[in-house]
């Protein structure tokens, strides 16, 4: 079994071993996939938007469901919708790349949906990232593409001649933070949200890998350690948990905090208390974690043993422990 989240939305997916997919929390926000459960078979990725959700499927098909509004209804570009290898969302638009290297956009056009003014430069796609409000594509020789809203990371020009053999790209709400295969970084869009770099990341270079929450960003360097950056109220100052940030296997976002996955199986947290950022009420239970999802407000842990674990604000009707125990046969097939 497979959990699926975002940090912008409030449902959860869970792909389970046949290739089938459950989903639990708020009807509206795509947690009822009742509509497309027989199109949704042998489906190896699920990305969500805030009120909706895209299923990847083996054979390169995708299926939406959730409002349409924000990236649920995808008939209009359904027909350029074939082998589609990736996909990422904003908070209500999707795009999608595929094996030739070409970009399929939908949704809120003004949230990255219409990708028609660089769709001369969307060529070779290797990945797209997404912030709020627009996208970040990686081309196979390293180049960067963005488009969306300018000033929340949908304009690169700033620092485009330091956008060169870029690896991966991460987005916050507002920003976006890219990284070399020097192991280098370089950042754009809001600084109060990520888009400028502190010093001390700008000389960095030893970079593995990097994600974000809506307001911060944080790195896993190569001595297994973390860096963060952005707003401190969104996971950007890790500092009060440096000691115990060592042996880093993992980090996953919230919306406004950091959980990272030691070698040993526990958990470190930090951002927002009650969004994610404290799980020392569940420390007795974060043993032998093999996985980490980020939801909008929440984090879910999947143990070794198929157990559940979930800590911060559920924004749905049920609470954690019902909402992990109303999936637990699932999580176990």
């Amino acid at each position: 079994a497979q959990l699926t989240q975002s940090r912008r939305a409030a449902a959860f997916a869970l792909i389970r071993g046949d290739g089938t997919v459950v989903t639990w929390g708020p009807g509206r926000f795509g947690g009822d996939s009742s509509a497309v459960q027989s199109e949704l078979w042998d489906v190896r990725k699920v990305v969500a938007s805030t009120l909706a959700f895209a299923a990847l499927r083996g054979d390169g098909e995708v299926v939406t469901w959730g409002h349409k509004d924000f990236g649920g209804f995808c008939d209009p570009v359904k027909e350029q919708l074939h082998h589609v290898e990736h996909i990422a969302a904003t908070r209500d638009a999707f795009a999608a790349v595929r094996s030739d290297g070409g970009v399929v956009t939908w949704g809120n056009s003004d949230s990255g949906g219409d990708s028609s003014a660089v769709a001369t430069d969307l060529k070779m796609v290797r990945r797209i990232s997404a912030a709020s409000e627009a996208f970040a594509a990686v081309t196979a020789d390293g180049r960067v593409v963005s488009w969306g809203r300018p000033d929340w990371g949908g304009d690169s020009s700033s620092v485009q001649e330091h956008l060169t053999d870029v690896v991966a790209v991460a987005g916050s709400s507002r920003a976006f933070a890219a990284l070399r295969r020097d192991g280098r970084l370089v950042s754009w869009g809001d600084p109060e949200f990520g888009g400028e770099l502190p010093v001390a990341a700008k000389r960095l270079s030893s970079v593995q890998h990097l994600v974000a929450s809506n307001g911060a960003f944080a790195a896993l360097l190569s001595c297994r350690g973390v860096v963060a950056w952005g707003d401190p109220l969104w996971g950007g100052d890790c500092s009060a948990e440096q000691t115990n940030l060592k042996d880093v296997e993992s980090i996953t976002a919230s919306d406004a905090a950091f959980a990272a996955l030691r070698a040993d199986g526990t958990v470190v947290t930090w951002g927002h208390r009650s969004r994610g950022g404290d799980s020392q009420p569940f420390t007795s239970q974060l043993y032998d974690v093999r996985q980490i999802v980020g939801a909008s407000k929440a984090f879910a842990a999947l143990r070794g043993d198929g157990e559940v674990v979930c800590w911060g604000r559920i924004e749905a009707e049920l609470d954690a422990s019902i909402r992990c125990r109303d999936v637990e046969e699932d999580l176990k097939d």
